[in-house]
C-alpha cells in the first residue's frame, strides 16, 4: 500500500515537521523528518507496508501500517497541526489506486507511484450489481451480505441505498459512502451490526434471523 504526495508548485516545499496518520484525524502519528524536501511538480511516496517497521528514512518512508482495504482514511497536517489535506473511501478494489484527476478523486485505471496518475478506471454500470449471500444468524461475529458485480469492469457503489426496509422510509437507511467500489466480477462484504461508526462497510441495521 502506499501514500503519494504531489506538489502543484513551480518551487520546492519543505515537507519537515508536517505528518501523516490513518483512520483517525490525529494528528502526529508518522512525522517527517526536518528538510524533507519535495520538489517542484514533484511526487513523494510514503509506503504503508505493515510488514515492515516504521521508518522515517528518506530512502524509504513507511508508516508501518497497512491501508485499510474496507474502510479508511489518509489525513495529512501542518507543522501546527491544522489539517492540511485528507481524503476518506470505502470498499476498494484490489490493485487499483484512487488519485487526482482535474482535482477530483477517482478510480484511476492502474497505480503509478512516483509518477503522474493514469487516466481514470472505465466503471461499468450498478444496474448490474445483485445482492449474492447474506448471514443472519452467525454462531460467532455479526450478521453481514455480500453484493456480486455481474461486469467485466469495477463498479461505483457511493451513493447505492442499503436497506432492510423496503418502504419509503427505508429508502434512505444506509447510503454507500464516496469512494467506494467493487471490482469487475467480484464481491464485496457488508456488515450488519448497526454500528456504522465501526467503517464505511458497516451498515446501520442487523439482519434478523426469524425473516420478519
Amino acid at each position: 500500500d502506499f501514500i503519494e504526495l504531489f506538489n502543484p508548485a513551480a518551487t520546492n516545499f519543505n515537507l519537515g515537521g508536517m505528518n501523516l496518520s490513518l483512520e483517525a484525524l490525529r494528528p502526529g502519528q508518522w512525522v517527517f523528518p526536518p528538510n524533507t524536501v519535495l520538489p517542484g511538480r514533484g511526487y513523494l511516496v510514503v509506503w504503508c507496508d505493515g510488514s515492515r517497521p516504521a521508518s522515517t528514512n528518506p530512502a524509504s518512508f513507511n508508516l508501518g501500517r497497512r491501508l485499510d482495504g474496507d474502510s479508511g482514511g489518509v489525513y495529512l497536517f501542518a507543522t501546527n497541526g491544522q489539517l492540511a489535506s485528507a481524503v476518506e473511501y470505502g470498499p476498494q478494489v484490489a490493485d487499483l489506486s484512487i488519485g487526482l484527476v482535474a482535482n477530483q478523486w477517482r478510480l484511476l485505471a492502474a497505480p503509478t507511484p512516483g509518477a503522474s496518475n493514469s487516466a481514470p478506471a472505465a466503471l461499468g454500470t450498478n444496474t448490474a450489481l445483485r445482492i449474492n449471500e447474506w448471514m443472519a444468524w452467525p454462531g460467532v461475529g455479526p450478521d453481514w451480505f455480500d453484493l456480486v458485480n455481474l461486469t467485466n469492469r469495477p463498479v461505483d457503489l457511493a451513493g447505492l441505498i442499503l436497506t432492510d426496509n423496503p418502504s419509503l422510509a427505508g429508502t434512505n437507511q444506509f447510503r454507500v459512502a464516496p469512494l467506494s467500489f467493487i471490482g469487475a466480477n467480484g464481491f464485496v462484504r457488508f456488515v450488519a451490526d448497526a454500528d456504522p461508526g465501526q467503517g464505511r462497510h458497516h451498515v446501520n441495521f442487523a439482519l434478523n434471523a426469524q425473516g420478519e
